[in-house]
């Protein structure tokens, strides 16, 4: 395994951040905001328009309809799975209907999550199935290839061109391979002792992962870097900046998130098309499953080193060679400045919603220039909710404080008469918000708000873990309280009751953080 490094210049050419842009991505809608109320039924109809029938309780996923034909369909594959695995593929023909029953058993299962689940809450569970599927089928062939070779002579290592060792002078060493490694070409296997079951199921497991780069493709053409045949009516595919972050994108996922032999054979792969030629089945689907969510924290983070490198925004560089592209080796340094920003909302507008925007920052100042962006006016269209707390305070923003929530609008004291007696209440109106902490005009604005702790109180969390800082620090912390006695001159002397504490609040950003894909914990709060 070999990795080229590299050296990349800010003096090297950068792409263009203008210009017409295209659809890069056929991924899955971002989810919507937590605070849109709506329960319908999440089952898309067979024309692919969502069930608009509403749920009577939040605890139910489909209407009546459609999980009566959720049933129905799961009934069906698993007749088709247990069909199949009765039959013993013992001959050719029997290998042909086993795997007639598989073709029609992944059909319905990819049906079953591509309708009723389209959000991918079946995903991991579908994976794991093309994995064991796959396993079995490979396992099949694998042991017919050593009864075979039991019963007759030994054959050469499927795709190698070393001849026999000699019987007389030498032992007898095997190496094989399962003939239904997709990086074995199946022309190889013609001199296999085989009376063409294995070659069966070879064009079956073939076939399948063929499926899968197809769907591949279809997600993101971009993807596609083989080279156009000669005579070939197909066109050759336009290039630009958009495809280069497209390959980068999935360059870097595949740097970070494959196993030892999936990374082994990217190292050994000339290009994106050649391996994904030789990947199993589930490998495919797993990589469908990333771009079809590409929404999600996971796959935005990769992006945004694509992007930031694509920039150079960090000046100097270092980067590896993979899959016939250069990616980086480290997330140093790697902002997402306004044009790393114009280049994202370029080529995937879509990808983020208002709620969901800070998915992408890794850290606080990559927030805190995407807000003080749009207080300017910029990626209105995708990006920007005019209801906002934001759009409140854009000073605040530009001076480099985010609020993030707030309570009221005025300190209140309330009393109501009830039965037999009255009740008091109080309530504090609040602010919260975010500030860097290396930032100085944060220890100048702290500064300012202890000055006037006669009618302020400050609460300060330094980092994650930290303490808080209370100013006054004898103070009372509570958001809202109250309390009963049967007369007015009773009030003075009964007990307050909380309701709403400091902690409740900070419960309430904690989901809003969790809720709204945000991943800028470490460093924001």
């Amino acid at each position: 395994m070999s990795l080229k490094l590299k050296i990349h210049t800010s003096s090297e050419r950068r792409p263009s951040f203008k210009g017409k842009s295209r659809i890069l991505l056929q991924s899955s809608p971002p989810p919507e905001s937590p605070l849109l109320k709506g329960n319908n039924c999440e089952a898309l109809e067979v024309d692919g328009r969502q069930c608009q029938h509403e749920l009577a309780s939040e605890g139910e996923t489909w209407c009546k309809r459609h999980t009566r034909e959720l049933k129905e369909l799961k009934t069906r594959w698993t007749t088709y799975l247990r069909d199949a695995e009765r039959i013993e593929a013992l001959s050719p023909s029997a290998a042909k209907q086993r795997v007639l029953k598989f073709r029609q058993a992944v059909d319905h299962r990819r049906h079953i999550r591509e309708r009723f689940y389209p959000r991918g809450g079946d995903t991991a569970d579908f994976i794991k199935w093309i994995t064991k599927l796959e396993r079995d089928v490979r396992a099949l062939a694998d042991s017919i290839l050593m009864s075979n070779l039991d019963r007759g002579p030994t054959p050469e290592t499927p795709g190698a061109t070393t001849p026999l060792p000699d019987k007389a002078n030498s032992e007898k060493i095997m190496i094989l391979q399962s003939p239904l490694d997709p990086r074995i070409p199946i022309d190889s296997l013609q001199g296999m002792p085989d009376d063409g079951t294995i070659l069966i199921l070879k064009h079956f497991y073939r076939d399948l992962c063929a499926e899968g780069v197809r769907r591949l493709y279809s997600i993101i053409p971009d993807l596609n870097d083989s080279a156009r045949r000669p005579g070939s009516p197909v066109k050759d595919a336009v290039q630009d900046s958009g495809t280069d972050i497209i390959r980068a994108w999935f360059r870097i996922m595949i740097l970070n998130d494959s196993e030892a032999e999936a990374l082994e054979h990217a190292t050994r792969s000339k290009s994106i098309d050649e391996f994904l030629s030789g990947c199993h089945a589930s490998q495919l689907e797993t990589y469908c499953d990333f771009f079809e969510k590409a929404w999600r924290p996971h796959a935005l983070q990769y992006l945004r080193v694509a992007i930031c490198a694509q920039t150079l925004a960090g000046g100097d560089i270092k980067t590896i060679g993979l899959l016939g592209g250069m990616i980086p080796s480290t997330t140093e340094s790697l902002k997402m400045t306004k044009p790393c920003w114009d280049i994202l909302y370029r080529w995937f507008p879509s990808l983020l919603t208002p709620w969901t925007v800070a998915s992408i920052c890794s850290n606080f100042e990559d927030y805190t220039t995407i807000c003080k962006l749009l207080m300017l006016g910029l990626y209105r269209e995708y990006w920007y909710d005019p209801g906002s707390i934001l759009a409140e305070c854009p000073t605040g923003i530009y001076l480099g404080f985010l609020p993030s929530s707030k309570g009221g609008v005025m300190t209140t004291t309330a009393f109501k008469h009830m039965q037999d007696h009255i009740v008091q209440e109080e309530s504090r109106n609040y602010i919260c918000g975010q500030m860097a902490i290396a930032d100085p005009l944060t220890q100048e604005f702290l500064d300012e708000l202890r000055r006037r702790s006669e009618r302020l109180l400050l609460v300060v969390y330094e980092g994650t873990n930290a303490d808080a800082t209370v100013h006054p620090s004898d103070a009372d912390i509570f958001i809202k309280r109250h309390r009963a006695a049967k007369s007015h001159e009773e009030l003075d002397s009964a007990e307050w009751t909380t309701t709403v504490t400091l902690e409740d609040i900070k419960n309430d950003l904690r989901l809003r953080k969790t809720s709204m894909y945000d991943p800028i914990v470490v460093d924001s709060w």
